[in-house]
């Protein structure tokens, strides 16, 4: 499995590419549940841009740093949970449909793309021992923190960069 870590990144960026291309059509962010919204305030079309943008440099420097030290399997560990968030993320989207009731942008890669790679990487993962079950589980627990607290953090990096850019 290892061998497909690099699908990892090109989801990511795949999955970004989607929401941005959409909320550009669509002309508006994607809507967060009213608890949500009053901690990261309105979001501009600017600033889940920059947000996107963000997490695609992220999920590519965390790529480049685990080929540049592979011997050092923090990166290796990153890796699995970037993708642990990716599935978690399969799962906001779907929420996203219910509390909206039409379609959320990054939908279609989100169910297409991430969730059925999702699976097969993990059972792939645990099948070549790289990871038990437990782990998995663990990936998935921490998962749920880095989305739902990584939203809020880069929608508030995000906005407070557009407010100085936009302000300077």
């Amino acid at each position: 499995m290892k061998r497909l870590i690099w699908m990892i990144p090109v989801l990511i960026v795949m999955h970004n590419v989607e929401e941005a291309v959409s909320v550009l059509f669509i002309g508006s962010t994607v809507m967060l549940p009213d608890p949500l919204q009053r901690l990261v305030g309105n979001i501009t079309v600017t600033q889940f841009m920059l947000a996107l943008s963000l997490v695609t440099f992220l999920s590519l420097s965390l790529y480049a740093l685990y080929l540049m030290l592979p011997e050092k399997k923090i990166f290796l560990r990153l890796m699995f949970l970037m993708q642990s968030t990716m599935f978690i993320n399969v799962f906001s989207h779907l929420g996203g449909i219910v509390i909206t009731n039409r379609y959320v942008p990054g939908l279609a890669t989100a169910l297409l793309l991430n969730l059925p790679f999702s699976v097969y990487f993990a059972i792939g993962c645990i099948r070549e021992g790289l990871v038990s079950k437990r782990e998995i589980i663990a990936y998935l627990a921490g998962a749920v923190i880095v989305h739902s607290v990584g939203i809020l953090v880069l929608m508030r990096i995000a906005g407070w960069l557009v407010h100085k850019v936009g302000s300077a």
